[in-house]
């Protein structure tokens, strides 16, 4: 067959989704006529559709080195590169592509979903928009829109962008989830449950919205249903999350007397310093408990009652019955609403790093208050780089509550974080008395809260830290607020010592700072 001929059959194919036969006549194309540019292009794209990008990006970079001026080659290119993560190489082919075909949709689109992988929101609404004006009726264009708004802090335009999408495509599941997580971030989370369901009509088992339902569910404390969603994450690309020991058995609640089983630590230090509270329930029951974790928190960890041995993750394991990811534990025993979750504080310091640190600070002369005002970022989820940003707070702002009548001490680590107090002005230097160069691990971190007589954080492992060891800790809540905090609390089940100072709207820490220093007032008097 000639070489057209085969080009035209691969073109069929592919507009009928038969991307392994279409993959088939562009190779034999190109067996024939290797400087065919167009096949590598439809190549390129077909290797998009398999979900193959590395692949993709040869396919599409050898189009364009035999035609540069394609600007669906760069387009693209760049929605293979974005796949891979590139996202700054990525914006850079949009703008090839736009300086070739300014109007072209797609480049439009797709370059304001990289902006808002780069977080840079403004520009991606901008790039939406424009997209929108050449095609009005393209519904990503609506759906990506609505997601750019959200993590603007618009959330009244995302809604509405979501709503336009829907009505231009009833069916348009990724606007029902979507509108339905823009839901849940304003605390919404009833409303957010009947977009999932619509979208699950259409969609029963994508993961991703069975893993943003679990979270609603959760908020709203229906945590039997709620738990059972939650296994979602494994599957859920979103997530980025995949079970370690793929081999050995999972635990799902059997009797565990006489067994031995490794629980190992997954998604961040604050959802470890939670939930390892189960263990000793766990060794109650019988099992011989291994706990994998980060480095960090295996001093720590290593009192914890009930558990065997510690392990810190990359260390050679020992022999197990079964593993149990450890936010699997509230259902595999059991964890219902009407179940204590707290069974009273589960973490302590050392004794020798307790007498250490009393010595350090010496005799107490006013009421001593803990600061954190900055999470850690995950490098290898840039996706949730953006809530980070939510939760967290400028130093100044946190300088707020700084008054003679209290000693404050800095419980913050992270460059960026400490750099922050290395820079401030001198007033608030000298106000802030800072030994988180002696902080080496959660331990020390533990026996230095110790000797504080509150605790004062945005949401991180400090302030789950804290309060697992029983000391009173104020938490500063974005209003977005994460599922473990409940909808409009002002305390939590899972710590008594603990209470929540939320945002009235997003972005708004001045009111939040204003009751705190209320609060601060009312417990000097």
């Amino acid at each position: 067959m000639a070489a057209q001929s085969l080009f035209q059959q691969g073109c069929d194919f592919h507009q009928r989704g038969l991307y392994e036969q279409a993959l088939a006549c562009f190779d034999r194309v190109l067996a024939k006529d290797p400087g065919h540019a167009q096949a590598h292009l439809n190549r390129g794209v077909v290797l998009l559709g398999l979900s193959r990008w590395p692949d993709s990006v040869m396919s599409l970079t050898q189009a364009l080195a035999l035609d540069a001026s394609s600007a669906l080659a760069w387009s693209n290119l760049g929605v293979a590169l974005k796949n891979l993560r590139q996202f700054q190489e990525a914006l850079n082919c949009f703008d090839e592509a736009l300086a070739r075909e300014p109007n072209l949709p797609m480049a439009l689109n797709n370059r304001g979903v990289v902006l808002r992988d780069l977080l840079r929101f403004d520009d991606a609404i901008a790039s939406h928009r424009q997209a929108i004006a050449v095609q009005p009726e393209l519904v990503s264009a609506w759906n990506n829109l609505g997601l750019a708004l959200k993590e603007a802090g618009r959330a009244e335009e995302a809604l509405a962008a979501f709503d336009r999408a829907l009505e231009l495509e009833p069916g348009h599941v990724l606007a029902w989830a979507n509108k339905g997580v823009a839901l849940q971030a304003q605390q919404q989370s009833e409303q957010a449950l009947v977009c999932y369901d619509r979208a699950l009509a259409l969609r029963p088992d994508w993961p991703d919205l069975l893993w943003n339902k679990s979270h609603a569910l959760l908020a709203l404390g229906q945590l039997d249903s709620g738990w059972r969603l939650f296994e979602s994450r494994w599957a859920a690309q979103g997530t980025g999350m995949r079970l370690p020991h793929p081999i050995s058995r999972q635990w799902q609640g059997e009797d565990p007397a006489g067994k031995t089983i490794l629980v190992f630590h997954e998604q961040g230090l604050g959802d470890t310093l939670q939930f390892c509270r189960y263990l000793p329930w766990l060794a109650q029951r019988g099992a011989k408990v291994l706990l994998q974790v980060q480095p960090t928190l295996s001093r720590l960890m290593a009192a914890l009652p009930g558990v065997a041995q510690v392990i810190e993750r990359g260390q050679d394991l020992p022999a197990f019955d079964w593993h149990c990811p450890m936010m699997s534990l509230p259902r595999c025993l059991g964890g219902s609403s009407s179940d204590a979750v707290w069974l009273g504080p589960y973490l302590q310091a050392d004794s020798l790093a307790l007498d250490a640190w009393a010595h350090k600070l010496g005799p107490r002369q006013r009421p001593r208050v803990g600061l954190v005002w900055s999470g850690g970022f995950r490098p290898d989820q840039p996706e949730l780089h953006a809530t980070n940003q939510r939760r967290n707070l400028p130093l100044h702002v946190m300088a707020r509550l700084l008054r003679p009548d209290f000693d404050f001490y800095s419980l913050q680590k992270g460059e960026a974080a400490q750099r922050e107090l290395q820079e401030a002005d001198a007033s608030v230097k000298e106000s802030i008395i800072d030994h988180t160069g002696s902080l080496h691990d959660f331990a020390d971190t533990a026996a230095l809260v110790a000797q504080l007589d509150l605790v004062i954080s945005v949401d991180t492992s400090t302030a789950h830290l804290a309060a697992a060891t029983g000391k009173p800790v104020w938490l500063l809540n974005r209003f977005d607020s994460c599922w473990r905090w409940r909808l409009s609390s002002v305390d939590s089940p899972w710590y008594p010592t603990l209470r929540l100072f939320n945002q009235p709207r997003g972005g708004d820490w001045l009111s939040v700072m204003d009751e705190v220093r209320r609060a601060l007032t009312t417990s000097a008097g």
